[in-house]
């Protein structure tokens, strides 16, 4: 007798069920830790403690790039390099602002950098102020609304256009109207090296509250 004859279908349907190709959070219980499995590496380095060092060790922003094939585990080792960086509640570590692509960008369309960073800086933004215990939305006066009032205040099409919600929802925006997003880009790039100073000087900001909020600095990962 085989062993898939000896196994019940629902036990089967039910195994089956649980292996979806779906990032892993570190405490469920299918997420198997191979960098530290019986106190062995069985890959021979700790993949997340490798990625962390660059980022706890060196004393200026760093900027990492990770690649591999769909369902080889990158989210699932994110999350945990998420979990590694925050630290501990009694002695905490980096505040990590963590973006979804599939929930910020539509990916079946080409992505700009304007996408990106705008994202990324709205996100920072959202961990600074849930860590220092304000709302998560700074409105019109946070990043978002100050990027749509200079936009509109610089491009006559632009300043036609309304944004259900206003402007704090001009990354969904961005990633739902598509002619939308390509007006927002052309604005952008008329004016890219301010778009990107203001992006950086931002972000500097916001790391350091995130430090003066008691973490050790702020760190970002799509």
């Amino acid at each position: 007798m085989s062993y898939h004859q000896r196994m019940d279908i629902q036990t089967r349907r039910r195994l089956y069920a649980s292996c979806r190709d779906e990032p892993l959070a570190p405490d469920d219980q299918r997420n198997v830790d191979f960098d530290n499995r019986d106190g062995l590496a069985i890959r021979g380095v700790s993949w997340v403690e490798r990625l962390a060092a660059p980022i706890e060790l060196s004393d200026r922003p760093t900027r990492q790039l990770i690649s591999g094939l769909p369902g080889s585990g990158k989210s699932t080792e994110l999350r945990r390099l998420e979990a590694h960086l925050r630290g501990e509640p009694e002695k905490p570590g980096f505040l990590v602002a963590r973006v979804d692509a599939e929930d910020a960008f539509d990916l079946r369309q080409s992505i700009d950098l304007p996408d990106v960073i705008a994202v990324l800086v709205d996100a920072a933004e959202r961990a600074v102020l849930h860590a220092e215990g304000a709302p998560q939305s700074a409105g019109d006066s946070g990043f978002l609304g100050r990027l749509w009032h200079w936009l509109t205040a610089t491009d006559l099409e632009l300043s036609k256009i309304e944004i259900a919600g206003g402007p704090a929802k001009l990354a969904f925006e961005m990633k739902t109207r598509a002619d939308f997003r390509q007006q927002v880009r052309a604005s952008v790039a008329r004016h890219f090296t301010r778009f990107l100073n203001d992006a950086r000087s931002e972000l500097k900001a916001l790391d350091a509250r995130a430090r003066a909020a008691g973490w050790q600095g702020l760190c970002l990962i799509l």
